[in-house]
């Protein structure tokens, strides 16, 4: 417990000047890093004041001596606060990009001389996409607009300089970092909507594990999560905030240090089998959404306030209790679909044929298929438009371009069965290709489906204008390319499954560029050519793609670069049987996930990367 500052002059002036600078910046969680601690009493009253930890560097041996033995007995330091000494000559190594709020004491920021090479460290220590920057106006300057600008001039010279969006606040002025350069987001099971498996992420262009180094390691570990055999939901990435789904539990994490923003425990939450039905959540910049029973939750993102909870539209099915199921935000609206109660996967214990997910054949290949697909205002919650057709095959929905397109399944024996975990020769009757408007809901097209059936699995993405479609199985990826368009078939391509276990029978397409991949061939996006390029093996897991890589399990966590085909690795470091390891945020985000593996001895502890040259 953190016991208050005496009410002493100074002291209410650092408390008062605390509260300014939250205020102003409106960060009010993460890690704060204060240069020119001085005396201790404006990091006590931030953390006080705030959920900040907070780091202090100073240079004055008494100062640190004295601050450190107050913030001691106020009981502060060590739980909240670090006062650690740093001088010109000898500099704290510290991680780059890793402080929401920098606080920079009058004193350290005085002379426009000084300010070149303190920002060229705040620069780097700041925290992308929305980490702030505060220097209050110095002391001992006469406050005259003529003894001033000078110094105005040199810290807009700094903000240029390392593209700081430069603005005036109470006390000071303050410098906010953007996103970097070239980064993506995941904000949904597969990247984004598209299933592309890829979110735009550059992730500087790196290629090798080599050009990565640590940005911050620790939770959540493997107790937070169920075993890593279930191939669960994805992490999600959108904001700079990471998401990991746990055991009953969702966690909030800051992507660039890791301080855990929030996190609930939320037993109705589980699903499993990703590969054969939708994920049960998906993110944009400002909210996250989780389908839990027959409602959609929303949550502010950064405070993991809960903001709404809709319903399943009634109009959905009067008759029938629903579960929500497919779940995107898409603009100002959520599209969602709902599913007869008790569909979803569940269960996480046992072997091929249960828990695990890796038969060929059997209860658990079967595809999870929605009733319908629907759009409600993502604030008010009112329907704005209801899809009902056939029964939608979870694992093929898919949006870009303001569009949604799917499989559906319209063989009345299926439709009027109770069950919506499908499979045998009737569910591969009387397929569908259908595209939706997704502004009104209308149909925009329908094409009957003639494919080779998907005993273990069946994915659908979308990229450079085309579908692709794979269906797994009788040994073979049978994979289809049709036009976004009018959904005839530009081409297809069967190829063999590397083995029939360990999910080599269960790989997905990822569209990169005019490339598609899919385990362990890659092809022409145009004209589906097979390429001279050859997937490594993996084991159990599918893979997640930046613009110059592929990142999958293949013992450790696995880094390829197609140009080269070459892969390097993390050695005892694992992934989950699914996806868990997924680049966004210029980062490479790798929470655990592979706790309760038995192949082997792991560091079960979740792990960030950041390019070097990046940092």
């Amino acid at each position: 417990r953190i016991t208050a500052l005496p009410h002493t002059t100074s002291n209410l002036e650092a408390s008062r000047l605390a509260a300014t600078l939250i205020e102003d910046t409106g960060i009010r969680q993460g890690i704060g890093l204060l240069i020119g601690s001085d005396d201790g009493r404006l990091a006590h009253s931030l953390a006080k004041q705030s959920q900040l930890r907070i780091i202090g560097l100073e240079k004055d041996p008494q100062k640190i001596a004295s601050s450190r033995d107050m913030l001691t007995s106020l009981g502060s330091y060590g739980s909240r606060i670090a006062i650690h000494k740093s001088t010109a000559s000898l500099p704290l190594p510290i991680t780059p990009m890793f402080a929401n709020l920098i606080v920079i004491h009058p004193a350290s920021s005085s002379e426009p001389a000084l300010l070149p090479p303190l920002f060229k460290n705040v620069a780097q220590w700041l925290r992308p996409d929305g980490g702030v920057a505060y220097i209050p106006t110095p002391k001992g300057i006469e406050q005259e607009k003529a003894h001033l600008s000078p110094w105005f001039a040199a810290l807009k010279k700094m903000a240029v300089k390392h593209q700081l969006e430069l603005k005036s606040g109470t006390e000071g002025m303050m410098m906010t970092r953007g996103p970097l350069e070239g980064s993506g987001e995941w904000s949904h099971q597969y990247g984004n909507a598209s299933n592309a498996a890829f979110g735009g992420e550059k992730l500087s262009g790196v290629s090798k594990t080599e050009d990565l180094e640590v940005q911050w390691i620790g939770r959540p570990g493997p107790r937070a999560q169920p075993d890593r055999n279930g191939r669960k939901p994805a992490p999600l990435s959108t904001g700079g905030r990471l998401f990991v789904q746990g055991l009953n539990r969702i966690i909030a994490l800051d992507a660039y240090n890791g301080y855990v923003l929030w996190a609930k425990e939320l037993p109705r939450i589980q699903r499993f089998n990703m590969p054969r039905d939708s994920s049960n959540w998906s993110a944009n910049r400002d909210f996250l959404f989780t389908a839990m029973d027959g409602e959609c939750w929303k949550w502010d993102a950064q405070t993991g306030h809960l903001v709404n909870r809709f319903p399943v539209p009634p109009q959905a099915n009067p008759d029938e209790p629903l579960d929500w199921s497919y779940l995107s935000p898409h603009r100002k609206r959520i599209i969602g679909s709902s599913v007869i109660q008790g569909s979803a996967f569940t269960n996480f214990w046992g072997g091929g044929g249960a828990g695990w997910y890796d038969a060929k054949s059997g209860e658990v290949t079967q595809k999870v298929c929605s009733e319908n697909l629907f759009a409600l205002d993502s604030y008010s919650g009112k329907l704005q438009w209801l899809y009902q057709g056939g029964l939608i095959v979870n694992s093929s929905i898919t949006m870009a371009d303001g569009k949604a397109w799917f499989v559906e399944a319209r063989n009345p024996d299926i439709m009027a069965a109770k069950t919506r975990q499908l499979g045998g020769s009737l569910f591969w009757k009387d397929q569908y290709l259908v595209c939706l408007d997704l502004e009104s809901g209308q149909t925009l097209w329908s094409s009957a489906l003639n494919i080779v059936p998907g005993e273990v699995a069946l994915y659908m993405a979308h990229g450079g204008g085309k579908l692709v479609l794979v269906s797994s199985g009788s040994g073979s990826y049978h994979t289809y390319a049709f036009d976004d368009a009018n959904g005839e078939v530009d081409w297809n391509v069967d190829i063999k499954w590397p083995q029939d276990h360990h999910g080599g029978h269960m790989a997905r397409p990822a569209i990169v560029g005019n490339k598609v991949y899919v385990r362990p061939s890659a092809l022409s996006l145009a004209d589906g050519k097979i390429l001279d390029i050859k997937m490594p093996g993996g084991g159990c897991g599918t893979y997640a793609a930046t613009e110059k890589a592929l990142f999958f399990r293949s013992g450790n966590v696995t880094m390829w670069d197609p140009s080269q085909g070459k892969t390097t690795s993390w050695n005892r470091l694992r992934p989950d049987c699914w996806l868990s390891t997924i680049p966004a945020a210029g980062l490479l985000l790798s929470p655990e996930g592979g706790g309760g593996c038995s192949c082997g001895s792991w560091m079960e502890t979740s792990i960030v990367f950041a390019p070097k040259h990046q940092n």
